[in-house]
């Protein structure tokens, strides 16, 4: 047997602590319901994935296992566990009506930023605190046991919507503060975005998400360390599909929290589900415009269409879609310099997942050319 020495002693200990370290930081499994608007989905990050992803990833490497929940699968490729509540160009009222679609499936922790397009649109500015208190209050009514994480809106590039937000924000703390104070699992998460953590006047870049899923992470870590994060509800999946139960990772899997089958036979879905509203006209007629030479599509990524008109000469108006009736902004030509392409040749479609479409123009033998947006039409 090998003399005792103090260094053996202390290589031990390192050892020992290595071992347990992990067991000691482990989290109980996690259901996760991202809720909010284009940021929640990932516009404006490369990959499309935004703070999902990273947040899922460092929980992973942590030993979690971890189920995002949601009616919306974004990006359509390349993410295994792509739910969540990420309505884009979406105010706070319409929130409040999308994260009924997945609360049945029990999260036991929700990630709320949401407000950002009440900032930018000025819609129902007054009444937005009444609003997140109303979504925050209608989450812990329908799944008590959840713990709801919530980031004030993320700084601007705009001072307009900066503005509103410096307005908006101190009320969202205090939202926060007095159901704490009732007993509720709730946190607030500051998240410290600049100018260079955004992709354009609000939506951040990928350092701008990764800053969002550190921020996340380290909520997630203090609610567990009050006690607050316990195993998800069991639930049947085979009784609530679209909502993305049981595709999850880390240890274990996500699969081992629900029960049934994987599939269900539900009939017909929605039947009688169809709620329009007419608003009128949106768009009035500009100078030598045709119905054929209209293209609608969002040039800016802020998940609105936008007006675009391809004259026959192959030129391009474009005019930005503000959110509201009327509310255009004219970004003038932004066509290339190319000299063949006509307007019947002209499409617009986003083919590299950035959001923002792109220029295409389809040739006669179906070879198809494709210019890059690279400044929001411009």
């Amino acid at each position: 047997m090998p003399p005792f020495t103090l260094q053996g002693a202390i290589m031990m200990m390192m050892v020992l602590v290595a071992l347990i370290s992990p067991l000691a930081s482990a989290l109980p499994s996690l259901r996760i319901l991202p809720l909010g608007d284009s940021i929640t989905k990932g516009n404006g990050s490369k990959d499309r994935k935004g703070y999902r992803n990273r947040l899922r990833e460092k929980l992973i490497g942590r030993g979690t296992s971890v189920d995002m929940v949601g009616s919306l699968k974004h990006p359509p490729t390349g993410m295994a566990d792509n739910d969540h509540e990420g309505h884009s160009g979406k105010v706070l009222a319409q929130i409040n009506t999308y994260w009924k679609l997945s609360i049945a499936a029990r999260p036991n922790v929700v990630l709320v930023h949401a407000g950002t397009n009440n900032m930018d649109l000025e819609v129902d500015l007054e009444g937005s605190p009444n609003m997140l208190a109303s979504i925050i209050d209608g989450l812990f009514l329908n799944a008590p046991d959840t713990t709801v994480l919530v980031a004030p809106v993320i700084w601007a590039n705009n001072p307009r919507m900066q503005k509103n937000t410096d307005r908006f924000n101190p009320q969202v703390i205090s939202i926060i503060e007095e159901r704490q104070k009732a007993g509720k699992h709730i946190l607030q998460v500051p998240i410290d975005i600049n100018a260079g953590d955004l992709s354009d006047e609000k939506h951040p870049n990928d350092n701008g998400y990764e800053k969002m899923a550190d921020a996340w992470l380290k909520a997630i870590l203090e609610a567990d360390k009050r006690g607050w994060l316990k195993a998800p509800t069991k639930i049947d999946a085979a009784g609530l599909p679209g909502v993305g139960l049981g595709v999850g990772g880390g240890a274990g899997g996500a699969q081992e929290e629900i029960v049934g089958k994987i599939w269900k036979k539900q009939g017909t879905v929605f039947e009688g589900f169809r709620t329009w509203e007419p608003v009128g006209t949106i768009r009035g007629s500009a100078e030598n415009s045709l119905r054929e030479k209209v293209i609608l599509a969002d040039l800016n990524g802020d998940g609105i269409a936008d007006y675009v008109l391809a004259d026959k000469d192959g030129k391009m108006r474009a005019w930005i879609n503000g959110g509201k009736p009327n509310d255009w902004k004219s970004i003038g030509y932004i066509n290339p310099d190319w000299k063949s392409v006509k307007g019947d040749m002209i499409r617009l479609a986003d083919v590299d997942n950035d959001g923002k479409a792109d220029l295409i123009a389809l040739y006669e033998d179906g070879a198809a050319k494709v210019w890059k947006n690279v400044d929001n039409g411009k």
